[in-house]
């Protein structure tokens, strides 16, 4: 009976002994793997804004800034206000020295005049989609 005890002990304690060691998968898991990751650029706020305004589908964006590079000041941007009341959004960027503004109509000729005689402007204009009517005969 003795020998009996004795075998269903060690039985059990190899059990025990065996039920708990480690498991290679369970001590890797949750630790962070050895391959590193691209690192994901930082975009400044101009980059950030103009990408947003590039993936709402504008037809045509302007990035206006003043010629002698300085913050636009109040009356700049009052004119930019009236002279592009037909935008559909406006954004000051780059530390107020730009505003790029996003159109989905063409603007009206003498105001996008006035804006590029006063200011600096880049202007991207989206073509047209390839299935677009055209007028050509």
């Amino acid at each position: 009976m003795t020998k009996m005890k004795i075998s269903i002990l060690l039985a059990t304690m190899v059990c025990f002994i065996s039920a708990c060691s480690p498991n290679a998968g369970v001590l890797k898991d949750g630790k962070p793997s050895t391959t590193m990751a691209e690192p994901t650029p930082v975009r400044s706020e101009f980059e950030r804004e103009m990408n947003d305004m590039r993936t709402a589908g504008f037809q045509s964006i302007y990035v206006i800034r003043r010629k002698d590079g300085k913050e636009l000041n109040a009356d700049d941007r009052a004119f930019l206000k009236q002279r592009s009341e037909d935008a559909n959004r406006r954004v000051s960027t780059d530390a107020g020295k730009a505003i790029i503004i996003g159109m989905n109509r063409p603007p009206v000729p003498e105001n996008i005049a006035a804006i590029y005689d006063k200011f600096a402007v880049e202007g991207y204009v989206e073509p047209p989609p390839a299935n677009a009517p055209t007028n050509s005969k």
